[in-house]
């Protein structure tokens, strides 16, 4: 195994949900129904040079084909210039033992993570009981980190006969960075960003929470600050704010991106999944960013997700959308965890709270974002690429009727002006209502919430599902109702 693969796949194992387990069968990267890994310490390295990878089949593990079934000791026995003197430990990728208690690790050379210094990989049940970055010093000892809590001392180190060392290194990237903007950095100049370091520029495009009689906007420095960036030679990409709530929206909200896009060089988008579209069913809302992202994605585009670091992890069902490029916001000094497996390909680690430099640029706060994944292309539109052609934003009656079953459109004359100015016939509408209303009386089944009860348990009883009494009562979090709660059984 090349070597880079070697420390790649090491990371990738620590990045992924995972545990320490000793237990034969289950210490070989054995996949789990709950989505984690495990391992132990010297298994995890023979899983590894096996091929493990986090995409295995669940229920399966990977049997050590290349090293044989051997202990830890033996595994010391079959590596090349073993050596005892920790003060000429320099090569990532050395393998190191600890005879005392039958251990086993691979030193990767220092780098820094959430703050501290490490320089080892480990699987172990000390700690955090799991793949963890851990620290060796000059002198052999294991430390959690630089300065650390001590636990015990390396006592060996060996190159592995099965990894080749003779590749180059990898270069050294410096951190890149950029910024996001919209209407409200109105005024600032993206040069002072690119001075500062700043070579990547997200640009809000529009988005779908204007006024009720024209949801669909253009921001309105989206043109400028792309002709700024432009002419500076930065990477540019688009963002837009959803706020669909059924597949209908998320569609005409894609179509209304792609017309704002339309002969900008933007490749990389985002929609932006936050506010008042977060109150809506977890399996629903997962469908709706899933529509989005595809539609722009057919349209030629690489199309992502943005949102915060704890609703990646709550409010939809990341797991099935890890193939879309995440941007995900955490006001901290420590980067994102994510319960999926997804790769964060930028972390938004500051706007008006910044904990890692100043929130301003050139006296204007500025959201500021690191580049995990650099992109790759130049930000330009293959020319094949047909672009799809915006749709008139014209909802359905059954859709509007719905709206205003929601509370959306308001009630009585408020409703009837508000429906008209957006220009639909409020008298078909409140038709449509007054079946709806009609129909659902005719075969309405009501339940009142005891003490005791979930909505699961309430939907088990009367065969639905959870996210249909979500949507059906427009709960806002589906672990939380209250004894006396009447809701509608669907």
């Amino acid at each position: 195994m090349q070597l880079l693969d070697f420390l790649d796949k090491l990371k990738l194992a620590h990045d992924v949900p995972n545990f320490y387990c000793n237990k034969p069968g289950k210490n070989l990267g054995y996949h789990w129904e709950d989505g984690r890994f495990s391992f132990d310490c010297w298994n995890l390295i023979k899983a590894i040079l096996a091929g493990w990878d986090a995409t295995n089949p669940v229920g399966t593990n990977v049997p050590p084909t290349v090293t044989g079934d051997i202990s830890g000791y033996q595994m010391l026995m079959q590596c090349t210039n073993r050596s005892k003197d920790f003060t000429l430990l320099k090569q990532p990728g050395t393998y190191l033992y600890l005879s005392t208690s039958p251990h086993a690790g691979v030193y990767v050379g220092d780098f820094e993570y959430e703050n501290e210094i490490f320089n080892v990989v480990e699987c172990t049940g000390a700690w955090e009981s799991k793949v963890q970055y851990t620290y060796v010093d000059e002198t052999g000892a294991r430390f959690l980190y630089k300065g650390g809590p001590r636990n015990n001392r390396w006592t060996d180190y060996g190159l592995l006969p099965w990894v080749d060392y003779n590749e180059a290194p990898a270069p050294v990237i410096p951190p890149t960075y950029g910024i996001d903007v919209s209407r409200y950095q109105r005024g600032f100049d993206l040069k002072d960003a690119k001075i500062e370091g700043f070579t990547y520029t997200i640009i809000k495009a529009g988005g779908a929470d204007g006024s009720v009689s024209n949801p669909y906007y253009k921001d309105a420095s989206f043109d400028d600050f792309y002709i700024q960036a432009k002419q500076d030679k930065m990477y540019i990409g688009a963002y837009y704010f959803g706020r669909a709530f059924s597949i209908e929206d998320a569609q005409n909200e894609a179509n209304h991106f792609i017309s704002l896009l339309k002969g900008k060089d933007i490749v990389h988008v985002y929609y932006d999944v936050e506010g008042k579209m977060l109150n809506q069913g977890y399996t629903h809302l997962t469908d709706i960013i899933r529509t989005f992202c595809q539609t722009l994605i057919n349209a030629g585009y690489a199309c992502g997700i943005y949102t915060s670091e704890s609703q990646f992890n709550s409010r939809f069902n990341d797991a099935q959308l890890i193939m879309y490029p995440h941007w995900v916001a955490k006001y901290s000094k420590n980067p994102p965890k994510l319960n999926s497996i997804a790769l964060v390909e930028i972390w938004q680690y500051g706007g008006s709270i910044n904990y890692i430099r100043s929130p301003k640029i050139a006296g204007t706060t500025v959201d500021q974002d690191l580049i995990n994944i650099p992109w790759v292309d130049d930000g330009s539109i293959p020319k094949d690429v047909a672009i799809a052609e915006p749709v008139e934003y014209k909802k359905s009656v059954d859709q509007l009727a719905n709206e205003v079953l929601a509370g959306v459109w308001g009630s009585g004359v408020m409703r009837q002006m508000k429906l008209t100015a957006a220009g639909y016939s409020y008298r078909e509408v409140q038709d449509r209502v007054n079946e709806i209303v009609a129909s659902r009386k005719k075969t309405k089944k009501t339940y009142v919430v005891c003490h005791g009860d979930t909505l699961s348990s309430i939907a088990k009883r009367y065969n639905t599902t959870v996210d249909q009494l979500v949507n059906a009562n427009g709960i806002p979090d589906k672990n939380k109702i209250y004894c006396g709660q009447e809701l509608t059984i669907v």
